[in-house]
């Protein structure tokens, strides 16, 4: 059973913000974010990830407050990961501000930046697994999903034909649906042989995402029971046969009905996929490998801790 609701308390007063300043609106500039932090009660220091030096941060931190999205929170926990055992650990607080938000929204963090930093004053600990990985070019580890098929193709052809330079979320959020369901039609099935926890999958398929988040992509909700704490990684795989699901789902979604398919998955912990293409992505970054090869994936247990509510309710991703 997941312990997602076991929590710690964790007093916090001092914070570090660390802002991407190209993210959100006017709304989420240094000094209103600062203002409404200290406006809680805490005393709060600021970074810019933007700017060379915002990894360091002081033992007299008690949290590091990320207001950004995914790439920030991504690139935050591979600073942390890459501390040393006997460095201070800091817990992560978010203040949602990217496009789709999947990390936050599947740990149950508030949206909403004046709920998200409340959130801290409660100062809960909530763990989170990490996927570790192996044969796959300058990327260690995920947080949210590794996978190949129509997400990295969509990123591809998004920033091809311009889309991802789209500012407004909802134009963004609609041209980038409007694009994956003419893939999910069109993407010719590759051969692929996936192995989790000792059990063989082989056939063609359009998708195959191991997921640690219950959704990707454009709020795309492929799996229901992915949990980022559950200690096992949700594959989700799509077969030929299942493309046509997957479009009407896409298409569902463009037209305001929330209704996931009911797609082939396995659960496991250790994973190896051997993906007869060269194109994949991690989280969210596009990676084209030289040559056809097989990755491998182990979870690790609750590697990051975040502040939380302590009833989350976890929603939608990205």
């Amino acid at each position: 059973m997941s312990d997602l609701y076991m929590t710690t308390h964790h007093p916090i007063k001092n914070v570090q913000l660390l802002h991407n300043p190209n993210a959100g609106d006017k709304n989420h500039n240094k000094e209103t974010l600062m203002q409404h932090i200290e406006d809680k009660g805490f005393r709060c220091s600021y970074s810019s990830i933007k700017e060379e030096g915002w990894e360091h941060v002081s033992d007299d931190i008690d949290m590091l407050a990320v207001a950004s999205g995914d790439g920030a929170i991504r690139k935050v926990v591979r600073m942390l990961l890459n501390r040393a055992v006997k460095d201070k650990a800091f817990p992560i607080g978010i203040i949602p501000m990217g496009t789709a938000n999947n990390i936050a929204k599947s740990l149950g963090a508030p949206i909403d930046m004046e709920q998200a930093i409340e959130v801290w004053t409660k100062g809960i600990i909530q763990k989170h697994d990490i996927g570790i990985l192996t044969n796959v070019p300058e990327e260690e580890f995920f947080m949210e999903g590794v996978g190949y098929g129509i997400f990295p193709e969509l990123m591809k052809q998004m920033k091809k034909r311009g889309k991802e330079k789209i500012e407004e979320p909802e134009e963004k959020l609609k041209a980038t649906l409007k694009l994956l369901h003419e893939l999910i039609l069109n993407y010719e099935a590759v051969p692929c042989h996936i192995e989790v926890d000792g059990r063989q999958f082989a056939g063609k398929y359009i998708l195959v995402e191991v997921m640690n988040t219950k959704a990707i992509g454009p709020n795309l909700a492929l799996s229901d029971k992915a949990v980022p704490d559950d200690s096992v990684f949700e594959v989700v795989m799509v077969s030929d046969e299942q493309r046509q699901q997957l479009a009407d789902y896409v298409l569902g979604k463009m037209n305001g009905n929330e209704e996931p398919p009911t797609l082939q998955m396995a659960q496991g912990a250790h994973i190896q996929i051997d993906w007869h293409g060269r194109e994949m992505h991690v989280d969210d970054r596009f990676i084209e490998v030289k040559k056809s090869t097989v990755i491998g994936i182990e979870l690790r247990e609750k590697l990051i801790s975040f502040i939380l509510p302590e009833r989350p309710t976890p929603g939608l991703s990205m």
